[in-house]
Formats: C-alpha cells, sequence, structure tokens
C-alpha cells in the first residue's frame, strides 16, 4: 500500500510539473545545450583515469542526492565515485546516440542510448545500453539527480 501511495504522489508531482512548465523538445536553445553539455561531459568522464579533474566533472554533473538504476543494481553518487576510483568500473570508450531532450520547468528529462565498452569489477559490461536520465537545474547549472540504464 506504501509503494502505492508512492506511486500516486510521483504521478501528481509529474502532472503539477506538466501544469507549470512547457513541455517541449527544445532545440538551440541555451538551457538544451547545456543539458547536452552535461549529458556529454558524463559520457566521456568514465572513460578517462580517475584524476582529480575527472572526479571534479562527476562531483559537478552529478547531484548529491544522485541515483542511478544501472542494469538492475541501485548505484548512489557515492558508489559510481568509489568504483571509478578504485578502477572496478572501466568504460574503454562510449559513443553516443541521439539524444531527446524535453523540459518541465526546471527539470529535463533526457531519453538516448549509446554504445560502450567496458568491465565492472572484471566482468564485461560491453554493448547497446537505453537510458533515461532527470536534471534539475539548481544556481543556474543542470545536474542529473536519477537515471535509468539498462541493456
Amino acid at each position: 500500500m506504501e509503494k502505492l501511495a508512492s506511486l500516486f504522489v510521483l504521478l501528481s508531482l509529474l502532472g503539477l510539473l506538466q501544469g507549470q512548465g512547457k513541455t517541449q523538445n527544445v532545440s538551440g536553445g541555451d538551457d538544451e545545450q547545456a543539458v547536452r553539455q552535461v549529458e556529454e561531459e558524463e559520457g566521456k568522464v568514465w572513460t578517462l583515469e580517475p584524476s582529480a579533474a575527472a572526479i571534479a566533472t562527476i562531483d559537478r554533473t552529478l547531484g548529491d542526492d544522485f541515483v542511478c538504476i544501472c542494469d538492475g543494481a541501485e548505484v548512489t553518487k557515492k558508489q559510481a565515485i568509489a568504483d571509478f576510483k578504485s578502477g572496478d568500473s572501466k568504460v574503454e570508450s562510449t559513443k553516443l546516440g541521439e539524444m531527446k531532450i524535453r523540459f518541465f520547468g526546471e527539470v529535463a528529462v533526457v531519453t538516448g542510448s549509446d554504445d560502450r565498452k567496458g568491465s565492472y569489477k572484471g566482468k564485461d559490461i560491453s554493448g547497446h545500453y537505453v537510458w533515461t536520465d532527470v536534471l534539475v537545474k539548481r544556481q543556474g547549472n543542470w545536474q542529473e539527480v536519477a537515471a535509468h540504464l539498462s541493456r
């Protein structure tokens, strides 16, 4: 019953966001460019060595409250950074596919896909992925707060 109530609240909030903000596929706007840049930076950063600069990029692009349902596992920002630093999560290459960006006021929902080559704790995770990211504009900057990723 508690899950049903939570789902109802979430759907109600989404309905309010739709009513308040413009639902649009923006092309060429500043917000679209900023969201696209966050997505591109985030896709690229995981292919780098875990340097201070790479970790700073992850820290800036992911909100502190970030959570991903990544191929069935829940991953927080803290865990993602720890896996990156330790080398447990290694991405050799990522090729982003097309992205669709929709805005609901200060919230952006991005759907897309990518092809990646990599491993997690020695297990091959290469393949074609589809995903949904949710970004929120905070103090003028877009941060990813939620993601769903699956092969």
